[in-house]
């Protein structure tokens, strides 16, 4: 499954069905794909080529998945094995059978800094029957109880979570320091077999290292991939994120990303380079 953008491609091309993208999810109500992705100018990602550019998901107040939730603003391209496969039966969907590794690099944008009292979702996989996400790339601030983190220098973290099925028993993996002026380069191998994630990572040009050994998480349930922005509200006591809490007015929010692709490695080969 290979999501990188194309040198030439737009918005727009998201929007026809063009590239291996679900042109229709998520995003706000009325919104499109032109309107919301942005192409900056940035050094090129570990696993983008020289035919493969960066792109940028933004956010806004018109964020509002559906119309409906209103709790939340989320603009999130779907990763396709091919332009125009919607498919998400678990017979067939080879994205989330075996083992495979997904890989993604991941860069702020100052310019669209993002509010990091809030927590936001920049890649998960999400399960057919919509009840959970069975890991999370996230940042900010962790909504809600267990292990919150507080502080802003904290919140500015980047994080592998664990299978969120059950928030009392969820767990932060791996993290490390979300440096401004950096591409974060993740992969994730994930044996949909054996139930585990082993975590990869690098910043810029540096390979991929291993950091540290598989560990067990529920990967269960099949799904989508996401990439983009969820961004969670604040507020106590809360019964329904999706539609309830804090959410400020004049979003103007960005995350940039490259070098979106799954690889399978059932053999135990994970690329950690570009030439590896």
């Amino acid at each position: 499954m290979d999501n990188r953008f194309p040198t030439n491609a737009t918005g727009a091309s998201v929007d026809a069905g063009l590239l291996p993208f679900n042109s229709k999810y998520d995003l706000g109500e009325g919104q499109t794909w032109a309107q919301d992705l942005q192409f900056p100018s940035t050094s090129r990602s570990l696993f983008d080529g020289p035919d493969d550019k960066a792109f940028e998901v933004t956010i806004s107040d018109a964020s509002i998945f559906q119309g409906t939730q209103t709790g939340f603003r989320r603009t999130e391209l779907l990763p396709q094995r091919a332009p125009g496969d919607a498919s998400t039966d678990p017979l067939v969907n080879t994205t989330t059978s075996g083992v495979q590794t997904f890989h993604l690099s991941i860069m702020r944008d100052e310019t669209r800094s993002l509010n990091y009292s809030h927590e936001y979702y920049l890649s998960w996989l999400e399960s057919a029957d919509f009840s959970r996400d069975q890991f999370i790339v996230g940042t900010g601030t962790l909504f809600g109880n267990g292990d919150n983190v507080t502080t802003a220098q904290a919140a500015q973290t980047l994080y592998v979570r664990s299978n969120d099925v059950n928030a009392d028993t969820q767990k932060t993996l791996w993290q490390t320091p979300f440096t401004t002026e950096t591409w974060h380069n993740v992969a994730l191998t994930l044996d949909f077999t054996q139930n585990t994630v082993q975590v990869f990572y690098s910043n810029n040009s540096a390979p991929l290292t291993s950091q540290g050994p598989a560990v067990s998480n529920d990967l269960s349930g099949h799904g989508s991939f996401h990439v983009g922005l969820l961004k969670k509200p604040t507020g106590l006591g809360l019964t329904d994120i999706t539609t309830q809490g804090f959410q400020e007015s004049w979003i103007n929010e960005g995350m940039i990303f490259g070098g979106v692709f799954e690889e399978n490695s059932s053999s135990g080969c994970v690329s950690l380079s570009n030439s590896s």
